[in-house]
């Protein structure tokens, strides 16, 4: 008789090989478009980020921005009226009025609950007084530490004269009376809180010290008096 016994790749395909074949054809053919697209959409990814941080920057700052403002005049807006950071600035960008500095958004990033906390603080020129403060980047529970975000928390920080020692400001717990570079946490957010105000208050303070806005000592003696165990 003759030999009708299959060779070659018909055989393959009638073996358990073909699984295994297809699959791994599929397995690359998949991740060469995901590279693909990957590659193509980095550099929006990119672009995209960087209207956040200038948007982020521009809010802190206390600048006037329409939530309907396209990327493209966000960009423009930020280019007119933010200058990128120095050393002079101690890495803050600064609001430029007329050649002058006017404010500056100093960068805050720190561990909060769950992920990085990040964003900017607004403190006028003179280092004493907030603007207001704004997050690009944060990962808390909604509806619990990721209240960090709505307006109800934001607006107590606009105007908010900083404390002259350490740290430059304080959470206090709901309901409680406050006072100078103080306000209230949220409730049920206990560890997003006390990170986030550790986050902010050691950003403002190491600025304020690097700008030459308030004596080197205070930190130092802040140190001194919490290992004594008294209040600074």
């Amino acid at each position: 008789m003759p030999d009708t016994e299959n060779h070659g790749p018909l055989k393959t395909l009638q073996t358990g090989a073909y699984p295994v074949v297809f699959m791994f054809a599929a397995t690359f053919l998949t991740t060469g478009i995901l590279v693909g697209i990957a590659r193509l959409t980095a550099s929006r990814v990119e672009a995209n980020r960087q209207v956040l941080v200038e948007k982020s920057v521009m809010m802190a700052l206390g600048l006037d921005m329409d939530d309907r403002m396209p990327p493209s005049r966000i960009h423009q807006m930020f280019l007119d009226r933010v200058a990128p950071p120095v050393e002079a600035s101690a890495g803050a960008y600064r609001l430029m009025e007329a050649d002058r500095v006017t404010a500056y958004a100093v960068p805050f990033e720190g561990r909060g609950f769950w992920d990085t906390i990040k964003g900017f603080v607004g403190v006028r020129a003179d280092g004493q007084t907030m603007l207001g403060i704004a997050f690009y980047q944060q990962s808390e529970t909604p509806g619990l530490g990721g209240e960090i975000v709505k307006p109800h928390f934001l607006n107590q920080f606009k105007g908010l004269e900083l404390l002259t020692g350490v740290p430059a400001l304080r959470f206090r717990p709901v309901g409680a009376e406050t006072a100078a570079g103080e306000v209230h946490a949220i409730t049920g957010a206990p560890q997003t809180c006390t990170r986030l105000e550790w986050i902010m208050s050691d950003a403002l303070d190491r600025w304020r010290e690097r700008m030459g806005l308030k004596p080197a000592t205070d930190r130092e003696h802040a140190a001194d008096a919490e290992g004594r165990g008294v209040e600074p």
